[in-house]
């Protein structure tokens, strides 16, 4: 019975993934019918599609879309819903001041231009097109990028691995850090300093986040931890060193490390962070430095405590060493009232007498609705007081965050439950357990930012930007999702607050204000890469150039050469171009801009996705007498003379899926043959430089296919070998059939 499994694992390729046409007496494998039959291939006639137009695109009014990318303001596509048709996509058109100018009837995709010069403009006009009753889906004209052709990105620590893989990076995209430090670049302001006081537990510098140009030290020699440190309960543990190692990487992190990027780190020497360990010495009571069960490197502080006065002293401690906001991620929720009441006279009288100093509170962890009498330090309505609540990176509120209620007054929410604060040693992301702990320190570097921007705002200031410019909801896919209202009805919106201040500095000048495109405009270039797989011709197309003109500083990593000079001037807005021959296939261009120190980069290497149409050919066969050398017997009754199958030729299908970012593991699927012959298998494509590989895989029985990419007069084309491998006696695997296969695209 094991032979006959095995045949009809051989034959199951054979006939389902390579469809090529045996027939023959399959009796005891297949359980096919008896008879000799031909092994002639089979023809189709040709597909027909119906009526297409298109209206090709200029590189005009294009903007940037959230969560699309670089798409055309003026472009609507709408697909009709079954029985509507051309006059249905006129009307649309019309509705929102367009007209049509392609289409593609198989699937009534039609393409309207519009007047539209924003973002917003787009956004509006297909939510319009929407609500006709005969458009099934609007959407923007999505650049489908030919798989040659690589579109830049703007620089930023923010790509790498750590944040971009899972969606780490969402956190950071919803409050708008990325935008935020582009404007200041933009602005070309002269930054002021700026000192943040973190009072938590101490700090574990020797993680490497803290040796960039911003000066993090300690206010007491307790501050500096000596070794890693957590907690027992498991509110924070050693991956990252401490709570207050992760609270100040969210602030400060260096970005230039490949590591955490701290939100307000690019003011870099402008921004000192200080750390008051309230657990230590004078603050609190030494712990016993007692090693970890688990881990004797590392010491339990769940000894050590700190009272009443204790974060006080720490705050006064910060504040007379010059710190101007303090980061309070800590508190009470069960305190006694006059505990409580305590705590708010300082802040109400530090209100009165020092209104330049923020006070940066949790909301705490409980999930439960406060009463302000039984909580502290935050929650004051107060104007040097900002309470933070925690929000997944969807903006709905983490069941955990502690709510408004009587006297409790939660100001602005923050992502918190998976923010990214810290990294394992053996580089594992530690962004699983986060709560308001880890969102405070979020609007603690806004904040940061702001007064480094506009040093003359006081804390009342500062609070009253941050909840007028606050996100009133977060849209996901096609879900939106209202800020919650008990966590103060906003999320965190660091970009809208900074270009209010950059504006509100204009309006003392006498300029009018901006928009964030028109803030951002002088930050952008348009970097496009064609050709491949080493030969590229790179441009760059440099928006809002001022009257002073401006460098433009053109890198590449990698081994290559470059035509053209690596630095160049433009008086005006203007394109800029160079020739790229790579040593190998892959690389890297970095394009600077010097007016606005705005970085983009392309990475050069074959982009494999998309759908390859070719054909698999049969060159390698047994002799008319050999039987696969199948293991634990024969295939009884086999009665196929698979010499018959030499110079056979059937139509594949490679279909690769374009990832998410550079990788070299495509997922994919391969097929082969028409109709119900065509069987379809999933497959994972590994890449290395411009070769690629891949197997087929049945019950022992495997088909490994190994090939390159070329490309030549428009095609791209992979091409290479591949081979029928079938398990043997005493092991191991041999080839029974072999040949070669091509498939093509077509190139940009």
């Amino acid at each position: 019975m094991r032979g006959r499994a095995i045949g009809k694992g051989l034959t199951k390729i054979l006939f389902g993934v390579f469809a090529l046409i045996v027939t023959a007496h399959l009796t005891g494998c297949a359980g096919g019918d008896a008879g000799e039959k031909n092994l002639s291939l089979s023809s189709r006639p040709a597909i027909q599609l119906g009526k297409a137009e298109i209206k090709p695109l200029k590189r005009e009014n294009w903007t940037n879309l959230e969560g699309v990318g670089l798409v055309p303001a003026d472009r609507v596509m709408v697909v009709l819903k079954e029985g509507a048709g051309p006059s249905d996509a006129d009307r649309v058109a019309q509705s929102i001041g367009g007209k049509v100018v392609g289409f593609f009837d198989y699937i009534h995709l039609y393409q309207i231009e519009t007047v539209g010069k924003t973002a917003s403009d787009l956004i509006r006009h297909i939510q319009a097109a929407r609500q006709d009753s005969a458009v099934e889906l609007a959407f923007p004209d999505q650049s489908v990028s030919p798989d040659v052709t690589i579109v830049g990105v703007q620089c930023s620590p923010l790509d790498d691995p750590l944040y971009t893989k899972d969606g780490r990076n969402k956190g950071y995209e919803m409050v708008g850090v990325e935008r935020a430090w582009a404007l200041i670049r933009a602005s070309k302001l002269k930054l002021s300093d700026v000192h943040v006081g973190v009072v938590d537990d101490g700090i574990y510098k020797k993680t490497d986040e803290f040796d960039g140009e911003t000066t993090v030290d300690v206010t007491d020699p307790d501050g500096e931890l000596a070794t890693p440190t957590k907690v027992e309960d498991n509110v924070h543990d050693d991956p990252y060193g401490s709570h207050g190692t992760a609270v100040t990487s969210i602030i400060a992190a260096n970005p230039k490390n490949g590591g955490l990027t701290g939100v307000a780190s690019n003011l870099g020497n402008k921004l000192h962070v200080s750390v008051a360990n309230m657990y230590g010495p004078p603050y609190g009571d030494r712990w016993t430095n007692a090693p970890d069960p688990n881990d004797p490197t590392k010491v339990t502080y769940s000894n050590g405590f700190t009272q009443v006065l204790g974060p006080l002293m720490a705050i006064k401690k910060q504040i007379e060493s010059g710190a101007t906001i303090i980061n309070c991620s800590w508190g009470n929720s069960n305190a006694h009232p006059e505990t409580a009441a305590a705590y708010r006279r300082f802040f109400e009288k530090m209100a009165q007498e020092h209104p330049n100093i923020l006070f940066v509170c949790s909301a705490g962890n409980n999930g439960k609705v406060l009463d302000g009498s039984r909580r502290y330090p935050s929650g004051l309505n107060l104007p040097n007081m900002i309470t933070v609540g925690n929000v997944r990176n969807d903006g709905t509120r983490a069941n955990s965050s502690n709510m408004a209620g009587p006297n409790y007054e939660v100001t602005i929410a923050a992502p918190g439950q998976q923010a990214v604060h810290g990294v394992s040693k053996d580089g594992v992301v530690v962004n699983d357990h986060g709560g308001t702990s880890m969102a405070t320190p979020h609007v603690a570097a806004a904040a940061a930012l702001l007064r480094s921007i506009h040093p003359k705002l006081s804390a009342g200031d500062i609070k009253a930007i941050l909840k007028k410019t606050a996100l009133e909801g977060v849209t996901v896919g096609d879900r939106s999702n209202l800020a919650p209202p008990e966590l103060g009805g906003g999320i965190l919106s660091i970009d809208q607050a900074v270009l209010y201040v950059l504006n509100d500095l204009r309006r003392e000048k006498g300029l009018a204000p901006l928009s964030m495109d028109a803030a951002l405009m002088s930050t952008r270039i348009d970097l496009i890469a064609e050709g491949g797989p080493k030969e590229w011709k790179v441009s760059a197309t440099i928006p809002a150039v001022g009257t002073d003109g401006t460098d433009v500083d053109f890198e590449l990593q990698g081994e290559g050469a470059v035509g053209g000079n690596s630095k160049k001037h433009l008086d005006n807005d203007g394109t800029l171009k160079w020739d790229v021959t790579l040593a190998k296939t892959t690389g890297t261009v970095h394009i600077k801009r010097m007016d606005s120190n705005s970085c983009w980069k392309v990475e050069l290497a074959p982009d494999f996705s998309g759908t390859w149409e070719g054909t698999i050919v049969v060159s390698r066969t047994p002799s008319p007498s050999q039987k696969p050398p199948v293991n634990n017997g024969e295939c009884e009754g086999v009665n196929i003379d698979f010499s018959q199958l030499q110079g056979q030729s059937r139509p594949i299908q490679l279909i690769i899926d374009k990832p998410e970012r550079p990788t070299d593991l495509y997922s994919g699927s391969f097929s082969s043959g028409e109709g119900k012959e065509k069987k379809e298998i999933p497959l994972q494509i590994a890449v290395d430089g411009d070769s690629v590989r891949f197997q087929l895989e049945d019950r022992g029985f495997s088909a490994p296919f190994y090939g390159s990419l070329s490309s030549r007069e428009g095609t791209d084309t992979l091409s290479g070998s591949w081979s029928f491998m079938v398990p043997i006696e005493g092991g191991g695997t041999a080839e029974f059939l072999g040949g070669e296969w091509t498939v093509t695209r077509k190139a940009s």
